[in-house]
């Protein structure tokens, strides 16, 4: 017996292995056929789920597996089960999508089989609350990152103001107040992940991010390298600065302008003549001291970690994300502590290492946290939430350039590789312009797979415009949003 789950991110190349384990016993033969064992395939997908053609799935293989098995199997031995019964969403949510997919994924009858055809949900939660779906738009005449801005804003401050205000519902669907728990930012990708963040940060909304990027560049562990950057060369004025300004230690810019009226070589030399005069930061310069003596005699981890607990680190970073950065960052230390590296080499490791973008973030578990999840729509995939946020709503989902070369897998055991490195031939080209159709249809399943996150209440934001190739495009075709003097109207009800 075959069980096949997720079948609609399958390419061909995949689909052919699956037919070489059962060709044996279609052709009748085989030692189960000789047992009297019937043996079954079973494929379980979504097509409107396909989300990984960027990297080889291939939607179409889910249509014609279905053409196959009616092939390979008598009438009586083949079904075809379309579930339309949705447990997960309140009416309102499922009206929404019924609406807007019905649109925009309603293609012509003779229409390729990588167009996604839609079938409408029914509700069968026993819950007879409607739910709420809203659509926040704005306006921006900015560059992108100042109106992914403006949007953050907005996005923070209708999170605040659905605190104890929202009614969600728990497994038993009883009603309960929303919590910062509750609600989920999904993203279309991370590019201005940490725009959102720091504002989140500004408006003081706890968050965790699931498999975010950007280790490096968080401010705890910021301040940690700059920290052990000053351990390493006491002449450093700038990371000194850095963790005199952290709130681990509270200079204000008053503190430091009266510091560098001492006259002395380094920030260190002067920060200590200072102390001979104000005795309220004599406990600072002590500590800094201490450490730096203790850094030629000890583990730089145990530094790292009795310099938390004085300082009251563990208090300031006491959310999930930025204490399991510290824990992490102190991890990373202790392992060059016991592979006897010297602190220079350490702090140079960090120097280096400070740009990588990639470098993940400490994985947190959201469970138990009161804290509002941040993820990318890929990684949302399979899950659920009482509350989601889908921002970048005026995103355009086409790419502006068609990428000179194409490869693909066009049926099974067909390969196409094409190259062309003239933009303007490209985008004539039946093939180049066919994939970037595909790539576009895609977009449309992955809004999808957002929309379909959430259980009780969802939010829709973005910068009004113009394009067409965005999901706000797809939303004003399907509901009819328009501008108006007092803002925006959507043309009917839903």
């Amino acid at each position: 017996h075959i069980l096949v789950d997720e079948f609609q991110d399958t390419n061909f190349l995949q689909w052919s292995i699956i037919k070489k384990l059962t060709e044996e016993w279609r052709a009748g033969f085989g030692a189960k056929r000789e047992l009297m064992i019937e043996p079954t395939i079973f494929l379980v997908g979504d097509e409107k789920q396909s989300i990984y053609y960027f990297r080889g799935a291939n939607v179409e293989v889910f249509s014609n597996a279905k053409d196959e098995l009616k092939h390979w199997f008598p009438e009586s031995k083949f079904s075809y089960i379309e579930i339309r019964d949705n447990y997960r969403s309140l009416q309102s949510i499922i009206d929404f999508t019924n609406k807007v997919f019905g649109q925009i994924m309603n293609p012509k009858d003779e229409a390729p089989a990588w167009k996604t055809r839609y079938s409408a949900f029914e509700r069968r939660r026993k819950n007879e609350h409607r739910g709420r779906v809203e659509i926040i738009l704005t306006h921006c005449e900015g560059n992108m990152e100042e109106r992914r801005g403006k949007e953050a804003e907005l996005v923070a401050k209708r999170i605040i103001s659905l605190i104890g205000n929202l009614y969600v519902y728990t497994k038993e669907e009883e009603k309960k107040t929303c919590s910062f728990g509750d609600i989920t930012i999904l993203l279309r990708k991370r590019t201005y992940l940490s725009l959102y963040e720091q504002t989140l940060r500004r408006f003081a909304v706890p968050f965790v991010v699931l498999k975010g990027v950007g280790f490096y560049e968080e401010p705890e562990v910021a301040f940690l390298r700059s920290f052990i950057s000053f351990l390493a060369d006491p002449s450093d004025d700038y990371n000194l600065y850095c963790v005199l300004k952290s709130p681990l230690f509270g200079f204000s810019e008053r503190d430091l302008f009266m510091i560098n009226q001492e006259v002395g070589p380094s920030l260190f030399y002067r920060l200590k003549k200072f102390g001979e005069k104000d005795h309220k930061r004599s406990g600072d310069i002590k500590c800094l001291e201490k450490w730096l003596h203790q850094c030629h005699e000890m583990p730089l981890s145990l530094i790292l970690e009795e310099m938390m607990g004085e300082r009251q680190g563990w208090r300031v970073f006491w959310q999930s994300q930025p204490r399991a950065n510290v824990k992490k960052f102190i991890h990373i230390v202790e392992d060059f502590d016991r592979e006897g590296r010297h602190i220079l080499r350490i702090r140079d490791y960090f120097e280096k290492n400070m740009a990588k973008e990639e470098e993940p973030k400490a994985n947190v578990s959201p469970e138990g946290v009161d804290a509002v999840r941040i993820m990318t729509v890929h990684a949302a995939k399979g899950l659920q939430f009482p509350v989601v946020f889908v921002v970048g709503l005026d995103e355009k989902v086409a790419k502006k350039d068609i990428e000179s070369l194409l490869v693909e897998e066009r049926r099974e055991g067909e390969v196409v590789i094409r190259y062309q490195p003239e933009y303007s031939l490209r985008r004539s080209d039946r093939l180049f312009l066919e994939k970037r159709y595909k790539e576009e249809e895609e977009e449309k399943r992955l809004f999808y797979v957002a929309v379909t996150r959430a259980k009780d209440a969802l939010f829709l934001s973005g910068i009004w415009n113009t394009h067409q190739t965005s999901r706000l495009g797809w939303l004003k075709e399907s509901l009819h949003i328009t501008e108006t003097d007092k803002g925006f109207k959507i043309g009917e009800e839903i």
